[in-house]
């Protein structure tokens, strides 16, 4: 999420979720606190304008990267290809082992659950015959 800027009113805030603004309300009864960043009672959201902090200036970094030189480069410590479609040691695509990672944002909760069990239904198979797997890493937040 993105900037966050409060309205004229206290119950409203305009985020800003991958460069579009969304118009949010504060649930009813509650105001938006502009110090905390979140919804509050009246008698504790704290309003605004706030201060600023001046942007620091920074140098341009060097690019202190040695060129990759093929010759001297050995797996797992070093791969040099500029595009990625050069596999290691010269091996045949047809026996390249393949990885796919897919990743998703949020929690696991009913809202989502079935669509999980539609992707790892035991339909999906690898080529050797086994399922698809998954591995779920989860918050504290979730527990």
């Amino acid at each position: 999420m993105g900037a966050i800027v409060p309205q004229l009113e206290l119950n409203q805030v305009e985020t800003c979720v991958d460069g579009f603004p969304y118009l949010n309300r504060c649930p009813s009864g509650l105001y938006f606190d502009d110090i905390q960043k979140y919804c509050t009672f009246k008698a504790e959201a704290k309003c605004g304008p706030l201060a600023s902090t001046p942007t620091a200036t920074t140098e341009s970094p060097i690019d202190l990267a040695k060129k990759c030189n093929p010759a001297e480069c050995e797996l797992p410590y070093c791969y040099c290809n500029k595009d990625g479609t050069l596999i290691p040691k010269g091996l045949n695509p047809d026996e390249t082992p393949q990885i796919i990672l897919l990743t998703f944002d949020g929690a696991v909760n009913l809202n989502n659950y079935e669509h999980y069990r539609k992707v790892f239904n035991g339909k999906r198979k690898n080529p050797n015959g086994c399922d698809i797997k998954g591995t779920f890493f989860i918050s504290h937040e979730y527990r």
